[in-house]
């Protein structure tokens, strides 16, 4: 069945121009797709970038705290030295107390002794 010539164009004439104006919407719609993904693509770009200082800080403060770290042994290891120290001094004052106590009763025993060899002279 042949469709005759008017019909065919009364089509053309109806939907061609329908058709170009779908063709220029598709194409509207791909450049608008292609500026996205160059976007999506600038932004990827940009996302590895910041990755990438988030890596360099995270190493930089990983530095840091090893340095804190070994400040926190070496001051650990200075108050040891010092507790050490001060213990040391602690007994030092306990053994001079007991140093001058032990002179006082010495002097007090000699007292005691000076009076009994009175008392003994005396009785003699």
């Amino acid at each position: 069945m042949t469709i005759p010539k008017e019909i065919t164009d009364a089509l053309k004439a109806v939907l061609f121009p329908e058709l170009d104006k779908i063709k220029t919407e598709i194409a509207g719609v791909k450049g608008v797709i292609s500026e996205q993904s160059q976007r999506l693509g600038d932004l990827n770009l940009h996302l590895i970038e910041l990755e990438r200082k988030i890596e360099s800080t995270n190493a930089r403060i990983d530095g840091t705290n090893d340095r804190i770290d070994g400040l926190k042994d070496e001051l650990n290891q200075r108050i040891d030295g010092i507790n050490n120290r001060m213990d040391r001094l602690y007994d030092v004052i306990v053994r001079r107390d007991e140093h001058d106590k032990l002179d006082i009763r010495v002097i007090q025993l000699e007292i005691k002794m000076q009076e009994l060899r009175e008392k003994v002279a005396v009785l003699a």
